[in-house]
């Protein structure tokens, strides 16, 4: 690239003059488009990447001049991008790859054919003109097909400044000729060209024949002879023609007759979901390729499916006799409506159970039951967890129940959790999905905004979000309407900034912890807070409402686009009451819901979680009462680890104060019962009952407020020592006493995701098996060689 000046003049087709015009009245003028189509728009001129306007009006002629020979879009498109491409080549700009590059072509021609297809009744309309005017100036920036991160392949300065103009005032401009730039081309282009021979020379010397790899195959009998006659073919030098010495390496191998039965192979085939028919074919052709004989295998597809039904049986007898329970475990469950093994046209109701801590959840069955039987639901699920748990021999071990929040395992009277404290015949720790909890408050504010009120499985909303995606920007480099703290009052921005300050040390600790959509709310957060620059928008996936992510991620996009897609016809994306209620929406959601969200999963932080998070919902009326009010309704309903039983978990908590720990532990010893407490004495309902929630909780209310009596019983079933107690905070951490307690408390699952991760693992294996007994031996064959091999893509795995 020769001369990159700002100081030039720019030189585009529309300012150009030539002598080869010929516009009739009919052509003199273009609704959304300009002046006519003529011959001269067939090049793309100038000394400048070209504009969007000049790879429009190039794409119309070529697609006139293509309609006689069924020229296709893309055909079109290819063709404009040839000229394009001349001018990215010419400013050493490097480009996206052809197929992005010619759809980003013909978007932008289908985009200028909607606005020609307004009706002559609406182009004189504001909301037409507005949306003209904003495609006007489109037209006239740079058409952009350079990647995204394209300033961190250009490694040239001037180049770079030139990129930036193109961005921004289009005032730089290249030469006819750049000397310096042309010899670096050639010579890059000789070395590639000898690259390629090097490569074409090498390829033939690998086609050469060779005796690197010699496979041994045979029967069991001849296995020591051929296994001893082949170890020095393993490896063969060769001499190529350039002189040096190129070794290439192979491996002899012993097959049995009965590989198709090696416990390695099932689990893995098992896992990977390959059939025995495919498993059979696979290792014969394999077995075939390398010169064996197959005749002396048992490759047929009985014997694979045979052999896979036994070891897979055999694998999960052996986890289950090496499996040991932990000493503190919960129990967790879950359900989902799932066809018949027996009958595919079928349903039937599949219970997945684990048992496990936070270091490991192990599932101990998939049991299947009828629905809409007169037996309650609650009874159901208790006899199959509780049979499932003596089976495992593990009964004794569970101390915690974890449960979603619906009236199935919550009731007071016969559901789940007072059914299983009957059938184990003790009293338990209720700890409700805390990820379950945040779900039904967001759920609840959503409701109560009356953003939608659509009954459909989608949400109407984030359907034409995902319909529109191509017509609205994708990422930051246009403006984007971020949070903006001067649209409050003086005392709701104070509480703001300091709601903010909070949500900003959370979203920045957790940026590389979480991943998938716990991943882009942080990052779609942390832009909308201001405290990041640049946000690139993910292509929308499932709306349907049971994605309850949804939500969150794309009310805050639609919020971020609100002035884009405001510029649309009405009824495009969003209506016209629904801008304010999503922007109060996401405001929330980001500002409050994101610090507790993101550090709710940990058990000892979540009593002083819960309080907090209270504690700003009530200040935040100042900000939005009816916000305010939704989620506190939503969460005096969920309340459960504000109640006696586990208030203590937050005497290990790093995120409590010293002062309000010491507190705490005052008021436990000061509430402590001269005997043992089996069954807590705040709870209503049936059997052992359920907790009761504390009530009148205010600003100036402590975890020491909430703490009484059956808070022993807490310290009694995780067999925490209270020897601490009495002792300083600051000496806590030293004493016996408490590191044993830590411990016990930490084991404590306060999350139901094993419990969904077991029902996804049950229906992916559903199809797989023969049996109700094979179905349940997949499971624990499939988890087993998860646990063993997490991850496939490494080379070395250690079984």
């Amino acid at each position: 690239m020769a001369e990159k000046s700002s100081a030039s003049a720019e030189q585009t087709p529309e300012s150009s003059k030539t002598t080869s015009k010929s516009c009739t009245r009919k052509s003199i003028e273009i609704f959304g488009l300009g002046k006519g189509i003529t011959t001269a728009d067939s090049i793309i001129t100038g000394s400048k990447l070209p504009t969007s306007r000049q790879v429009l009006r190039c794409y119309l002629y070529n697609q006139k001049q293509g309609l006689a020979s069924k020229q296709t879009k893309y055909q079109t498109a290819k063709l404009v991008l040839d000229q394009v491409a001349e001018f990215y080549n010419k400013a050493n700009i490097p480009m996206i790859i052809e197929k992005n590059a010619c759809k980003k072509i013909i978007q932008l021609a289908d985009e200028n054919a909607k606005i020609r297809a307004i009706p002559l009744s609406r182009r004189k309309t504001p909301a037409t003109c507005a949306k003209l005017q904003l495609a006007e100036s489109q037209l006239g920036k740079t058409f952009a097909i350079w990647p995204q991160n394209v300033d961190e392949l250009i490694t040239i300065p001037e180049d770079r400044l030139f990129l930036n103009s193109m961005r921004g005032d289009r005032c730089a401009t290249f030469g006819s000729s750049d000397t310096v730039l042309a010899a670096k081309i050639k010579r890059k282009e000789e070395r590639a060209a000898a690259e390629a021979k090097r490569q074409e020379r090498s390829k033939q010397q690998m086609d050469e024949p060779s005796t690197s790899f010699h496979s041994l195959l045979s029967s069991s009998e001849d296995s020591n002879s051929d296994a001893d006659s082949s170890d020095s073919d393993s490896e063969c030098d060769t001499e190529t023609p350039t002189g040096h010495r190129r070794t290439r390496t192979g491996t002899s191998v012993f097959i049995p007759h009965n590989i198709l039965a090696s416990p390695n192979l099932v689990s893995l085939s098992t896992r990977m979901g390959i059939t025995p028919t495919q498993q059979s074919a696979f290792t014969e052709e394999l077995v075939r390729e390398v010169g064996g004989d197959t005749s002396k295998l048992a490759l047929s597809y009985a014997t694979a499916d045979k052999s896979r039904r036994r070891v897979v049986g055999d694998i999960a007898n052996s986890a289950k006799e090496a499996w040991t329970p932990p000493k503190f475990a919960s129990l967790h469950w879950d359900g989902k409506l799932m066809s018949s093994i027996s009958n595919q046209n079928e349903k039937e109701e599949r219970l997945s159970v684990l048992v496990g801590d936070t270091n490991n959840v192990k599932l101990l069955g998939v049991p299947a039951y009828r629905p809409g039987t007169d037996r309650k639901s609650g009874d159901i699920i208790s006899k199959l967890s509780v049979n499932l748990l003596q089976s495992w021999n593990c009964a004794d071990n569970i101390k915690n129940l974890v449960f979603d929040t619906t009236a199935s395992n919550t009731g007071h009277m016969s559901a789940a959790c007072i059914a299983i404290q009957t059938h184990l015949g003790k009293a338990l720790l209720w700890s409700a999905c805390r990820h379950h909890v945040g779900e039904v408050m967001l759920t609840q504010i959503f409701k109560d905004l009356q953003i939608e009120t659509s009954k459909s499985p989608e949400v109407t909303l984030f359907s034409r979000y995902k319909s529109n995606y191509n017509i609205l920007p994708q990422n930051s480099e246009q403006p984007l309407a971020q949070f903006d703290i001067t649209e409050f009052s003086q005392t709701q921005q104070t509480l703001l900034r300091k709601f903010k300050a909070d949500a900003e040390i959370v979203l920045r600790s957790k940026m590389d912890l979480v991943r998938d959509d716990y991943n882009e709310f942080v990052e779609l957060s942390m832009f909308y807070l201001g405290f990041q620059t640049s946000i690139t928008f993910k292509r929308p996936g499932a709306v349907h409402k049971a994605r309850w992510m949804a939500k969150l991620l794309y009310s805050i996009k639609i919020s971020l686009l609100q002035d884009h897609i405001r510029q649309l016809p009405k009824g495009t994306v969003t209506t016209k009451h629904q801008p304010p209620k999503i922007r109060d929406f996401v405001t929330f959601a980001t500002i409050i819901y994101s610090t507790w969200w993101l550090t709710c999963s940990n058990a000892v932080d979540a009593p002083y979680n819960d309080l907090k998070l209270y504690k700003q919902l009530l200040l935040y009326s100042e900000v939005n009462a009816c916000v305010s009010a939704s989620a506190i309704a939503a969460m005096e309903r969920h309340l459960w680890y504000l109640t006696e039983e586990m208030v203590p978990l937050a005497l290990f908590s790093e995120k409590v104060p010293g002062v309000e720990k010491q507190a705490l532990a005052c008021k436990l010893l000061a509430v402590k019962p001269d005997t043992e407490i089996i069954i807590p004495s705040n709870r209503y309902g049936k059997g052992f009952k359920k907790p009761n929630f504390p009530t009148n909780i205010t600003e100036a209310t402590t975890l020491a407020d909430l703490a009484g009596t059956d808070s022993w019983f807490t310290m009694r079933i995780l067999q925490l020592d209270d020897g601490f107690l009495s002792d300083s905070v600051d000496t806590w951490p030293q004493s016996p006493a408490f590191q044993t307690s830590v411990a016990n408390v930490r084991a404590i699952n306060v999350v139901n995701d094993a419990a969904e991760r077991g029902v996804k693992l049950s229906s992916d294996f559903l199809s797989a098996a023969r049996s109700e007994e094979h179905y349940q031996a997949i499971l624990q064959t499939v988890e087993d060689d998860r646990r063993k091999r997490p991850n496939l893509r490494k080379r070395k795995l250690q079984l």
